[in-house]
């Protein structure tokens, strides 16, 4: 885009406190969370070894029973593995629920025991075990002194990229309450399921039921949530659940291009500076200027041209500039319209923040191929559409003034088409060249020669800028801006990549008394490279 240049840094958009909602963290405390968990083994990408429950892949205890769980520990042909460590865990929910042990070391049948006790309230978890050089293996628990069996039905309304479907069941928490609560009984189901089954869960608890699709890196990026689930011993209960599309954070490093078509603004400006400047066709300001370079050292020419002044000399020179159309506004009209042509287009760039606390930063503006000098904004606040891929743009302000903006593309433009800037466009324009004709015709000034009379074009080029900056009627001074913004993302991790959007902007005088209405373009990529 172009924005590597530093000038711009609009930087906080602000007030990002409760921007991301609870289901929208990448690593959920549900994927964390654990009890008495004990050491683990690594396992290789590919295992050699398989580890074995021995009995049902799920389990059913009464509230502070104990069990005995049996695991077998083969090689690759099957045969028992003797002498190895498993490690043993509990994932999820344990609620009190302990181990009498950590570790087991395998029998002459390759089996690993542990003892599980339950804990006092109904819950569901997992028992894990891991051995080096295996794949682990799990059993799902439920504690409960009756059971009954639900059957989860998904209805998902994404749009995201989604790889498969994490479908959890948490005992006794609401669903604003489980991105803090131990992980409970869950499947893990592809995109192309529907619905699973929860065979075992205590019918003593009220259930919550937690869907999220996930991206293939493990990223949640739609979810959804149903509180207040029951089952029966008697009955198989169902549960229905919507899941959306999360919405994506913005927060972080931007860079930015932000276009205006303020065409219309330059040329009201033009016509105001150049108006209070410009009003006898420069013979004034062009007089001005060779007094100016008189004074440097011929103060004799000075007195002279002074008494010609008199003598209705600036009257003459207005009549010679309005001959052929050498008078100064007709000689600067080339680049007076190339630089209001640049406004149809006036770009500001440069770096948005969106983590942070502080409102200013500066602009970098361009106008046209002219890079301008740096301008103040100040920014309000950001805040996401939830559960939309929007981002609401609001109170925008950009402190901007179109006169001094206009200003300094015109010396921006007029430094490019001479070496000297307006200095030496005005010295090639016709407007010096009548000058040097009226007073070589005149002869006021003997000693004052063609050189002389091009010194005073260059200083009376001062002379319009240092006016031009006095007089301007700054009446547009700060820009307006609010927007939703489209936002996408690019890479599956529920960062918006970039941030999109146009409407008007308002060019607004500092009173607020006028104001003008500018189509614009925000356009951000996400870039957190920029400082």
């Amino acid at each position: 885009m172009g924005i590597a240049r530093s000038a711009i840094v609009l930087h906080a958009l602000l007030a990002l406190a409760g921007l991301v909602p609870l289901s929208a963290c990448t690593s959920s405390p549900l994927d964390d969370a654990g009890s008495d968990a004990g050491p683990t083994s690594d396992a290789p990408t590919t295992p050699r070894r398989t580890l074995t429950f021995e009995g049902e892949t799920s389990l059913t205890m009464a509230p502070l029973a104990e069990r005995t769980l049996r695991v077998r520990l083969a090689d690759d042909r099957g045969e028992p593995v003797v002498g190895s460590v498993i490690a043993f865990a509990l994932d999820g929910a344990p609620r009190s629920s302990t181990l009498r042990q950590l570790e087991s070391t395998t029998d002459a049948s390759g089996i690993g025991s542990v003892v599980l006790v339950a804990g006092p309230q109904p819950t569901t978890f997992r028992l894990r075990a891991t051995s080096r050089g295996a794949a682990p293996a799990a059993i799902d628990i439920s504690v409960g002194t009756e059971f009954g069996e639900l059957v989860v039905v998904l209805e998902p309304e994404v749009s995201r990229r989604v790889e498969s479907y994490l479908v959890r069941a948490v005992a006794d928490v609401s669903c604003a309450a489980v991105p803090s609560a131990p992980s409970g009984d869950e499947r893990r189901l592809g995109v192309e399921l529907a619905e699973t089954t929860f065979p075992s869960l205590s019918t003593a608890a009220i259930w919550t039921i937690v869907a999220r699709g996930q991206t293939a890196g493990g990223t949640t990026v739609a979810q959804g949530c149903v509180e207040g689930v029951r089952v029966s011993a008697t009955a198989t209960a169902r549960a229905q659940v919507a899941i959306r599309d999360l919405p994506l954070d913005p927060t972080g490093n931007y860079g930015v291009t932000w276009t205006l078509a303020a065409g219309e603004v330059a040329r009201s400006v033009r016509e105001r500076a150049l108006d209070d400047v410009v009003v006898d066709g420069g013979a004034a300001l062009f007089l001005d200027g060779l007094r100016a370079t008189l004074l440097t050292g011929a103060l004799a020419d000075v007195e002279l041209l002074d008494r010609a002044r008199g003598a209705a000399l600036d009257e003459r020179l207005t009549l010679a500039l309005s001959e052929g159309d050498a008078n100064l506004e007709a000689s600067l009209a080339p680049l007076l319209d190339e630089v209001a042509a640049g406004f149809a287009s006036l770009s500001l760039e440069g770096t948005l923040r969106t983590a942070g606390t502080e409102p200013v930063s500066p602009f970098l503006a361009r106008v046209g191929t002219f890079v301008l000098e740096g301008l103040d904004t100040r920014i309000e606040r950001l805040s996401v559409v939830t559960g939309r891929d929007a981002v609401e743009l609001a109170g925008l302000e950009v402190d901007v003034g179109a006169s001094a903006l206009w200003i300094a593309a015109f010396e921006a433009r007029a430094r490019a088409r001479s070496a000297d800037g307006l200095a030496g466009v005005l010295r090639d324009s016709a407007s010096c060249g009548t000058l040097v004709t009226f007073l070589t015709r005149e002869e006021v000034l003997p000693s004052c020669d063609a050189r002389c009379a091009r010194a005073g074009c260059a200083a009376a080029a001062e002379l319009l800028l240092e006016r031009m900056r006095a007089t301007a009627d700054d009446s547009q001074s700060v820009v307006r801006f609010d927007a939703t913004l489209s936002s996408r993302d690019d890479d599956d991790d529920l960062r918006a990549d970039t941030l999109d959007g146009g409407g008007d902007a308002r060019w607004e005088s500092e009173d607020g008394a006028t104001t003008t209405t500018l189509e614009t373009r925000f356009s951000a990529v996400r870039d957190d490279a920029l400082e």
